[in-house]
């Protein structure tokens, strides 16, 4: 009974932020949450963010699996790895504002060995974001001294 009456509150709740019109995530919040669903390997996440024409690179449980979107290197991240990523280091973005516009946000990662710049391609819609591509390019190579 106090589930039923929690889902019916959590539900009234929702249906007023939508109607009193709650404020858009940026492109840069909708990026970071596609790159945190990718660092852990949530696939479901990353689907929920990312357009259609882009899930072609998003299996049932791997995040991403094509080798094609690296210049560097061939040997592509391995996305279930979660503990091999570090903080996102840098952001670089511009936030258009008019529905058609696209955006890129540049997000810096560190992963294993090497930093990666994550590029992400949003397109602004009238009822948010949409990720049209996301390409990492790893940019620096750390070697072990130790």
């Amino acid at each position: 009974m106090v589930r039923r009456w929690m889902a019916m509150v959590a539900l009234f709740a929702t249906v007023m932020l939508a109607a009193c019109g709650a404020p858009q995530a940026s492109a840069k919040e909708v990026a970071t949450q596609a790159m945190e669903a990718i660092k852990i390997g949530d696939s479901a996440t990353a689907r929920t963010l990312i357009s259609p024409s882009v899930n072609s690179l998003i299996a049932d449980n791997t995040v991403f699996v094509t080798t094609n979107v690296w210049r560097d290197s061939q040997r592509p991240v391995d996305p279930m790895c979660a503990a091999c990523y570090g903080p996102i280091l840098s952001e670089t973005w511009h936030e258009p504002v008019v529905a058609g516009q696209t955006t890129t946000v540049l997000l810096t990662v560190d992963y294993q060995k090497a930093t990666y710049e994550w590029t992400f391609t949003l397109q602004k819609e009238s009822a948010g974001w949409k990720i049209l591509s996301i390409k990492p390019y790893q940019t620096v190579y750390k070697h072990n001294d130790g």
